[in-house]
Order: C-alpha cells, then sequence, then structure tokens
C-alpha cells in the first residue's frame, strides 16, 4: 500500500496526531513513573527510620530518667499511686505525668521486667507518631495531592535524617509528646470543620489535659483555641467555649496537682527553670542548648525553610487561618522557651525540640498549598509531564542524599540480626563493664537488704536496681524537699542520714562542696572516682550504717580502691 500523499489530505494532521499521542503516552508514563518513584522514596525513607530504631533498642540505649517512669509505673501498680519510694508521699518528679500509664501497661506485659517497659513504651508511641501525622497531613491538610505527596516525603525524610531513632527506644516521654500534638491538630482541624460544641468541648477538653503531657505543650492548646476565638469568624461563638474549657481544664489540673502533690508545677520544672543548682549546671550546659538547635535545624532544615517561605510569601499571610497563625506563633514560643529558658539536662538528640515536628509538618504543608496557589497560570500551566520530571529528579536527589544513612543503618540492622546476643535484664547489665564505669559496684550494692537507704542525683537506673530501697533524689527531680529550695547538706547528712551516698556528678559543684565541707560528712568513709577509678561517681557509706562492714568488703574487693 502506497503512503498517501499531500492530495489525500491527511499527510499534517496524521504526523500531529502521532505527536499528540506520543506526548499524551509520555505523560501518562511520567506520572505512572512519579507513583513509583514515590512509592519507593517513601519506602526507603520509612526502612531507615526503622533500621535506626531497631539498632537502638536495646537495654544499654535505655536513658536514665526512661527508668524513672518506670519506678512511678511500679508504684502505682503496687497501688501506692504516684509515688517515687515506697511508702512515701506522691511526689511530682514526672514532667509527663500521663505517660506513666503506657509504662505501666508495658512493665506489665514485660512480665515486670523495667527496662523492656521504658523501651516499648517509646517504641509503640513513635510509631503512633508518625503515622497520626502522617494521616494528618493526608486527610486534613487542605491542599493538592501534590503538596501533600510532597509533604509527607519531606516529613519522612527529614525524620530519617534526624535522630529520632535514638528515641524510640530511650523510655523517655517525647514520642508520647508528638502523639499528643499530631492528635492535637486533627481536632483542631475537625474544629475548623464543623464548628460545634461537640467539637468545641473535645477541643478544649484535648487541648488542656496538653499539661499532663508536658507542661509547655499548653502554649499549642492555647493558642490555637484562642486563634479561633479571634479570628474564626463565625466559628468564634462556639470556639469561646474552647477556649473556657481549655483554661478551666488546666486549672482545675493545677489544683488536683497541689492538693495530691503539694506543688502545682512539676518538680524538674523548679530544678531546671529557677536556677535551683546556684549556677553550677548553668555553666556546664553552657551553649548545649543552641548546639542542639544548630543540629535539629541542619536536620529539618527542609521543613523550616518552607515554611519560612510561607510567612515571607504575602500570600501566606492573606490567607493563613487562625490555625496556621496559632501554629506559627506556639511553634516560635517553644523554640525560644528551649533555647534560651529551660535547662537541657538530658537534651540529647535534640529531645526538647522534637515536639515542634508536628507543627512544623502542617505548616509546611500549608506554606506549599499557597505558593502553589500563587504561581502564575502560565507555570502552573507547564503540563503534567514536566511537573512529574521535576518530581521525579526532586526525589532521586532525596534518595542521594539519604542513601549514606540508609546504608549504614541497614548494615547495622544485618549485623544486630545475625548476632542475636542482646537482652533485657537489667541486672545481668549492672554487673557488665559499662554501667560499673560509672556506678561504682552497682550490682553488689543492690544486693544489699531493702532497708538500705541510697542517696545519689542520677537515680534513674539506681531505682531500676533497687526497686523496694529508699532513695533520696539530691537533685531534687523526686523529691520536693531538694527541688523547692537550695541543697541542703545538714538536712541529708544530719537528719535523713544515707547509708551509702552516690556522690553527685561533677557538674554539681555546690552540692559537691556542701558535702564535703559538712562535719557530718565525718561519719562517711569517702572514696573518690578517681581511687575507684570510675568516669563519673565516687561514693561515701556512712560508719554508723548497720551494713558498714559489708560495704566496706565490697569496696576492699576491689583491688583499685584500696
Amino acid at each position: 500500500m502506497s503512503e498517501p500523499g499531500p492530495s489525500d489530505g491527511g499527510g499534517d494532521t496524521g504526523d500531529a496526531g502521532g505527536r499528540r499521542d506520543g506526548s499524551a503516552a509520555e505523560s501518562l508514563l511520567l506520572v505512572a513513573l512519579t507513583k513509583r518513584f514515590f512509592c519507593l522514596a517513601m519506602l526507603v525513607g520509612l526502612a531507615t527510620i526503622g533500621f535506626y530504631a531497631f539498632n537502638q533498642f536495646e537495654l544499654p540505649r535505655i536513658w536514665d530518667d526512661g527508668y524513672i517512669f518506670q519506678r512511678y509505673a511500679q508504684q502505682l501498680l503496687a497501688g501506692a499511686g504516684l509515688a517515687w519510694n515506697p511508702g512515701s508521699e506522691p511526689s511530682y518528679g514526672l514532667t509527663s505525668p500521663l505517660f506513666v500509664i503506657p509504662h505501666a501497661l508495658f512493665r506489665v506485659l514485660s512480665g515486670g521486667n523495667p527496662s523492656l517497659g521504658a523501651a516499648l513504651s517509646s517504641t509503640v508511641f513513635g510509631v503512633v507518631f508518625i503515622l497520626l501525622t502522617l494521616w494528618l497531613v493526608a486527610r486534613h491538610l487542605e491542599a493538592s495531592r501534590a503538596v501533600r505527596a510532597a509533604v509527607a516525603l519531606l516529613f519522612v525524610f527529614c525524620l530519617g535524617w534526624s535522630e529520632v531513632g535514638r528515641l524510640l527506644s530511650c523510655g523517655m516521654d517525647t514520642t508520647f509528646a508528638l502523639s499528643y500534638l499530631a492528635g492535637l491538630l486533627i481536632v483542631a482541624r475537625r474544629f475548623a470543620k464543623d464548628a460545634s460544641r461537640r467539637s468545641a468541648a473535645l477541643l478544649g477538653i484535648y487541648g488542656g489535659v496538653a499539661f499532663w503531657v508536658r507542661p509547655e505543650l499548653i502554649t499549642f492548646s492555647l493558642a490555637i483555641a484562642g486563634a479561633e476565638f479571634l479570628y474564626g469568624g463565625e466559628r468564634r461563638k462556639v470556639a469561646r467555649w474552647a477556649l473556657a474549657l481549655v483554661v478551666g481544664v488546666i486549672g482545675v489540673i493545677l489544683l488536683t496537682n497541689k492538693l495530691y502533690f503539694g506543688t502545682a508545677l512539676p518538680l524538674p520544672f523548679y530544678a531546671k527553670s529557677w536556677g535551683l543548682y546556684q549556677g553550677s549546671l548553668d555553666v556546664a550546659y553552657r551553649g548545649v542548648a543552641g548546639q542542639a538547635l544548630v543540629e535539629f535545624i541542619g536536620y529539618f532544615w527542609p521543613l523550616i525553610l518552607v515554611v519560612i517561605l510561607g510567612v515571607v510569601g504575602r500570600s501566606q499571610l492573606r490567607h493563613a487561618d487562625p490555625l496556621d497563625k496559632a501554629l506559627a506563633l506556639a511553634t516560635a514560643a517553644c523554640l525560644i522557651y528551649y533555647s534560651a529558658v529551660a535547662l537541657p539536662v538530658m537534651g540529647g538528640a535534640q529531645r526538647f525540640y522534637m515536639p515542634t515536628i508536628v507543627p512544623l509538618t502542617y505548616l509546611a504543608g500549608r506554606s506549599l498549598s499557597n505558593w502553589q496557589r500563587a504561581l502564575p497560570v502560565t507555570i502552573r500551566g507547564l503540563g503534567s509531564e514536566r511537573w512529574a520530571a521535576a518530581a521525579c529528579a526532586g526525589m532521586l536527589l532525596l534518595l542521594v542524599l539519604l542513601a549514606p544513612k540508609t546504608v549504614a543503618h541497614g548494615k547495622s540492622f544485618a549485623w544486630k540480626l545475625r548476632r542475636r546476643g542482646w537482652h533485657w535484664d537489667p541486672v545481668k547489665h549492672s554487673a557488665t563493664r559499662g554501667p560499673n564505669e560509672y556506678w561504682f559496684r552497682v550490682n553488689e550494692f543492690a544486693a544489699l537488704p531493702d532497708d538500705l537507704v541510697i542517696a545519689a542525683t542520677e537515680v534513674g537506673f539506681l531505682s531500676a536496681l533497687n526497686p523496694r530501697k529508699h532513695i533520696i533524689d539530691m537533685a531534687g527531680l523526686n523529691d520536693k524537699r531538694y527541688a523547692l529550695e537550695p541543697f541542703d547538706a545538714e538536712r541529708l547528712l544530719g537528719e535523713q542520714r544515707p547509708d551509702l551516698i552516690y556522690m553527685p556528678h561533677q557538674d554539681y559543684r555546690a552540692m559537691i562542696e556542701a558535702l564535703e565541707g559538712s562535719p557530718h560528712f565525718r561519719r562517711y568513709v569517702h572514696y573518690d572516682n578517681k581511687r575507684l577509678k570510675t568516669r563519673k561517681f565516687g561514693i561515701a557509706i556512712a560508719k554508723e550504717s548497720r551494713y558498714y562492714l559489708k560495704m566496706l568488703a565490697v569496696v576492699r574487693r576491689d583491688k583499685r580502691a584500696r
């Protein structure tokens, strides 16, 4: 069959149709490729987080304060309430008292094991936090599908770059706070869509409970309810009920705290924000908060940059709804508080800054959406194939940037699976070299009778080894007698008379000087950490203690201390 000529009238139209068909096929191929790239990128990002979290899921990775939650959970399960020592009065030693509930649950599920119970508490809520944040982006972010996908991908990749994996098994309350904030934003979005009295009540009660999750989180609750009341338009009449409920619930919580614990605020607040340590820790931790902030920005700069660009753009200011304004204000306030006010004790892995991840993720989505609406029509009309190609290139860049961490965490994951040598026995762990480089012969002192009284500043791991012993927290984080006023060596040595003192961490210089300068300290035999060759803590044993000879025998069995 001969080819059609110009006289047939089909040559030009046939070429044009072929080009249109080819262009359509190319567009569909790129769009399909974009979806596959997205699935691959999400899989790699989540795998990186999972590898890192699994590598950290072992007993030595649990932070000392993680065991403090287990101490309170043990007391709660025993029917003693939220008390630090067996038979003692309630103590507001936990910044997040609600987090004791999952600690108690996982303590039971783990057969009473404090190490596994602590790790599971952080891990489970780490998974909840990631799922809730992705659900917030997918279902409650008012944006196009492309924007929601981009924000979800940025969120996952920032987590993969960061040290969040360390916080998924450390026993601390960070992942619990992150899960709560994701839930708060979901509740706030539902209120914005359906401003009924029922949704206002939910927002008010849920927002007020933030004080028992972490007190600083009420900044978000008050900002959200307040912004809805001030700028919510038709929602203002209902929003006032939400704001009143937030304030009311916080007031009830403060009153309950005062009546039950004897203090309205958690003891760590007094210790870390009111200069209780007479400047010694302030000097030791000077610059730590700023360094952690730089590290946090280094991990989450894509989200932060998108938010900043959105705020700078006039479209963001023009289209910002009350929730956007509230989250921007509350996030800035928390970052300032964490970096300039709070003392960053146990602030590893940028723990204090992590709660801002959820609002930053949401604000990044809102910023991208506003910028997308503000793009000129000529740019928006470039064609799906060009946008798909750009998206594929961007995701490929993210994969290349994340690849080194993925490979490194993956190798550690494979090695750990082959080794299979980890355990969750804190008593067994206490006999190993690591703990004894800090606490001298901690396993042997823990084996002494339960009426032995111990004083220390780092009390988490000690409490796990001595569940029925009386432990005096000289740092004041679990004892209001030491939290509400400066340390008094005469009270400790003259009235309470502990049998064994693990000398304070070197950062507590004023406390060490007060102990060593007290006349009551002559009743103790003191071994400093240099003599014991421990990295941190020396010990002092009371000559008047009924267990003096047993404790002396523990010390003399070690050639280093003779």
